[in-house]
Formats: structure tokens, C-alpha cells, sequence
């Protein structure tokens, strides 16, 4: 009998990659597998996406409710406690279907009909493909080596010892990965927490457990860019000052950042301070405002006021105390995001 393989994801109804993501399902080759379940976890009590009420037609296809969303939050660690729960819905759900391999894989991805015939084939506790964003690396985040430290560009991935195959041996991976279902009966799921949560959590606790995590080189699946365009931020104003007088820093290159939490607003704060020239390089405090053009306004404070927001932009978040003392950077190089972004 062929082994079942699960698979599981979430995504939001109505998302643009929604019908994308169930015609790659369905064009899955089940060469020396079974596909068995395919879970998501969707936000909201019920189904109102057409193309998720198609889907639902696929005797295979579970769908999953988040419920209710939570109040909106400003950090990722608190950001990371509903992405976790929304994961772990996703495999607990799945495992109402006996299977001997488990695949997770982003619904934003695209993938091609082989995906899990070849990460089957190591035979391995844990296999990932390489994600790319056009010509860059995506799992930057996820991928981390040996001795925890992220794999930052593709460049650093292949000069990684390689074990038997195509294969390198990390810490963790993140975005897509195939995975035994045994992990999940031993209790291995995804923890919150930014640095060391989600899937990368996930691959941790796996190996506190004996198992191993690999990425084979040889197997490649693409985040679109024009989706992950559409879900960053750029900096379009930096003003430090207080209520009645402030200064405008020009954001200078790589001013874009993943997502509206101060995780990655301060030290995009830090980074424009240290760059601007006739500037004051400290700040008490920092908050931020954001519009719907995915466009954020850092403000600057001295402790006591911060400069008003642009006009358009919503109300700033509560300010949080800035690093003291302000680190040392090297001078501003435009990203591979911001490069990516002006082609």
C-alpha cells in the first residue's frame, strides 16, 4: 500500500492566490504516495469565498475556522501567538487522517506537481525545498544552520556542507516542509515566538526529539513577487521632533520593512538616524502610523512628544523606548528588497 500523505496550510478568504493554491493541489502527481487530507485553516465561522466553496466539493479538502480575529497588535511576538494557533489548528485537524508524512506548505507558494514525490524520496525526518523570490532567497527567516545562525542568501546556503544527494543539514526551515506525521504524535507543533517560533519552533523541537532536518538543493518552489510586494511596508517618513517643531529624515535606501510592528519599525528608526547628516542621532522614544497604501510614518520623540503624523496616515501606536545607546551602523546599502521592488 502507498504511503498517505497529508497536507496542510491556511490562508484568508478572498486572498488573490486562493484559486492558484487548489489548482496546484489538484495537479499533484501521486507517484508512490496517496494524497490523503488537505486542511486549511481560513479566518471567520464560515465559508463566503466562491472559489473555497468549490474547493470544499474535494471529499480530501477540510476546512478549518480561525474564528474571530484578535485585536490588532504591534509586536510580532504577539503576532506569532495567533500564527502559531493558526498552524497548529491546521495539524491537529489533520491528523483525523492517518498518514505516514505530513506536508506543510504557505498557500501563497507556488509549487510544482512533484513537490512531494521528491521530498519523499530522502526518506528523512524533515525535508524543505529552497524557496526563491524571483532571483533571491526567501527563507531567510526560516533556514538557519547547524548552529542556529539564519542563512541569510542562496550564496550561503550552497557553501554549507552537503550530506548524501542534494542534501544540507540545518537547524530549521520554514515555508514548506515535508515532514513524518510521528512528529506530531510525539506532541512536536509550532510555538509562538518570533526568533525561535513557528515552523522554525517546529524543526527545533523535532530535533530536541532525535530527528533530522534537511533542505535538498535540487527541489526549487517560488514565492510570487507581486504578492510579496503587495504585503510589505515602505518608509516614507521619518520625523524626529516633538508636537510644535520637528525634522523630516528622508528615508534613505532600503526603507522597507516586513510588516507594521516595531520588531522591524525600530531598527529601521536606529538605521535612518545613524545615516541622516545635520540630524540629532538619539531619540527617547519612537511610534509609527501606517495608511492603506502599506506606506509607515516613523515619529521620534524626546520622551515627553512625538511630531504629528502625515496627513493621511492613521493615528501613531503608543510609543516605545528607543535602544540606548543608539548602535553603531555601517552606512546605508539598498536592500535586495528595495532593489527588487523599484525593477
Amino acid at each position: 500500500m502507498s504511503p498517505r500523505i497529508n497536507l496542510c496550510s491556511a490562508l484568508r478568504q478572498g486572498s488573490a492566490y486562493t484559486h492558484s493554491f487548489f489548482h496546484q493541489v489538484k495537479a499533484l502527481t501521486e507517484r508512490g504516495y496517496e494524497l490523503g487530507s488537505v486542511t486549511v485553516v481560513v479566518d471567520g465561522e464560515s465559508l463566503t469565498d466562491p472559489t473555497l466553496l468549490e474547493a470544499q466539493t474535494d471529499p480530501r479538502v477540510n476546512f478549518v475556522f480561525e474564528g474571530p480575529r484578535g485585536a490588532p497588535t504591534c509586536f510580532m511576538h504577539e503576532r506569532s501567538i495567533a500564527w502559531a494557533r493558526t498552524g497548529n489548528l491546521a495539524l491537529d485537524a489533520s491528523l483525523t487522517t492517518p498518514s505516514e508524512h505530513t506536508l506543510w506548505v504557505e498557500s501563497d507558494l507556488s509549487f510544482p506537481c512533484d513537490l512531494i514525490e521528491l521530498l519523499m524520496e530522502p526518506n528523512q525526518d524533515i525535508v524543505a525545498p529552497i524557496v526563491m523570490l524571483g532571483e533571491n532567497f526567501y527563507d531567510a527567516w526560516g533556514f538557519r544552520d547547524l548552529a542556529g545562525q539564519r542563512v541569510a542568501n542562496l550564496a550561503e546556503l550552497q557553501a554549507l556542507p552537503r550530506g548524501p544527494g542534494a542534501l544540507t543539514e540545518l537547524s530549521s526551515v520554514g515555508s514548506c516542509l515535508l515532514f513524518r506525521t510521528s512528529l506530531l504524535d510525539k506532541g512536536v507543533r509550532m510555538p509562538a515566538g518570533y526568533e525561535k517560533g513557528l515552523l522554525v519552533g517546529f524543526c527545533l523541537a523535532a530535533r530536541d526529539i532525535g530527528a533530522r532536518v534537511f533542505c535538498r538543493h535540487d527541489v526549487v518552489i517560488v514565492h510570487p513577487t507581486s504578492l510579496w510586494a503587495e504585503q510589505v511596508y515602505r518608509v516614507t517618513s521619518c520625523r524626529i521632533g516633538d508636537a510644535q517643531t520637528w525634522q523630516e529624515l528622508a528615508p534613505a535606501g532600503g526603507a522597507i520593512v516586513a510588516g507594521p510592528y516595531f520588531d522591524f519599525v525600530i531598527p529601521e528608526a536606529v538605521r535612518l538616524l545613524e545615516c541622516s547628516a545635520g540630524a540629532a542621532k538619539t531619540a527617547a522614544d519612537v511610534a509609527y502610523a501606517f495608511n492603506a497604501r502599506r506606506e509607515i510614518a516613523i515619529l521620534l520623540g524626546d520622551g515627553k512628544a512625538l511630531p504629528p503624523a502625515p496627513e493621511g496616515f492613521g493615528s501613531a501606536t503608543a510609543p516605545q523606548p528607543m535602544p540606548k545607546p543608539t548602535p553603531k551602523l555601517p552606512p546605508a546599502k539598498a536592500s535586495w528588497w528595495s532593489k527588487l521592488l523599484s525593477r
